[in-house]
């Protein structure tokens, strides 16, 4: 949402009318900054209980391996299907290349989750990085909580980001071509919108947060022994895979709840549900903006 505010107010054709939506959804979300606080202070949400340990000293090198597997492997479905559509680094970076991707980004998200699943799986592995009985969660609802709780903060990000470009002079709209991409698309239901949104609300919740919090997060608290040290870092990793850097400090911000909410509740499907409603609402926000 807080590249969709800055999207907004820095198109120099806006609307008023749509400026001045824009503006309220700030002050309603920046108002909501109290209420978020005060619930994060009285639950003690900023506090993580005991984490069950790994099964052996070597488990860090073992999630190492399965990360860069997952990664390779995404890589390599993305090559393939670049190669086989004769895409090189200029068209990609096209419109038309942009376009291809939207359909091939899930497959390779997906690809590569699965390799990590399955790799898990035959270690063993999979219930003491992605559920702990013991911790009793509740993903629907937690999600949800976190999903209120860290709307406000990622809105104050986008706030301060909008204001440090307005200083600055940028226009961060001509940094990320897929915005370019969905606006020309035809009005109504299109088959670039449908994957679209199910890449962002399906496939990129379930790989990323089995790969940043599941793996990454908990390979970095084995090492450490610091949950709150191995939350930054996967947030530091998280925010520095998404672009355009005006988008970085939000996304920064929502990995932080994001593993917070993974250690506290001792299941990767809340972070999963909560990804997941955090990007469909961002889509349903912007599908409603008009061009």
């Amino acid at each position: 949402m807080s590249n969709l505010l800055l999207l907004a107010q820095t198109q120099p054709t806006t609307s008023p009318a749509v400026v001045a939506i824009v503006a309220t959804l700030e002050i309603l979300c920046l108002i909501g900054l109290i209420p978020s606080a005060i619930a994060i202070h009285r639950r003690k949400l900023y506090t993580v209980p005991p984490i069950p340990t790994l099964p052996s000293s070597t488990m860090p090198a073992v999630l190492l391996a399965i990360i860069a597997a997952a990664i390779l492997t995404f890589i390599a479905v993305l090559s393939f299907y670049a190669s086989v559509l004769h895409l090189d680094h200029a068209a990609l970076t096209s419109p038309a290349g942009v376009r291809k991707m939207v359909f091939i980004q899930p497959l390779a998200q997906l690809a590569g989750a699965g390799i990590a699943v399955i790799l898990l799986a035959n270690l063993r592995l999979l219930p003491a990085l992605f559920y702990w009985p013991q911790m009793r969660s509740r993903p629907i609802r937690h999600a949800a909580l976190t999903w209120l709780l860290v709307i406000p903060w990622v809105c104050l990000a986008g706030v301060i980001v909008e204001r440090i470009v307005r200083f600055t002079g940028g226009n961060p709209s001509t940094k990320h071509v897929f915005f370019t991409v969905w606006q020309g698309e035809p009005a109504g239901v299109t088959a670039l919108k449908v994957v679209a949104f199910l890449s962002a609300a399906v496939a990129a919740p379930i790989a990323e947060e089995i790969v940043f919090r599941g793996l990454l997060q908990r390979m970095i608290q084995s090492l450490t022994g610091r949950p709150f040290v191995a939350i930054l870092l996967a947030s530091l990793a998280f925010a520095m895979v998404h672009e355009p850097w005006t988008i970085q400090p939000g996304v920064f911000v929502l990995s932080l709840f994001l593993g917070l909410a993974y250690f506290r509740t001792g299941s990767l499907l809340v972070p999963i549900f909560a990804h997941a409603l955090f990007n469909a609402t961002q889509l349903i926000f912007f599908m409603l903006m008009p061009a």
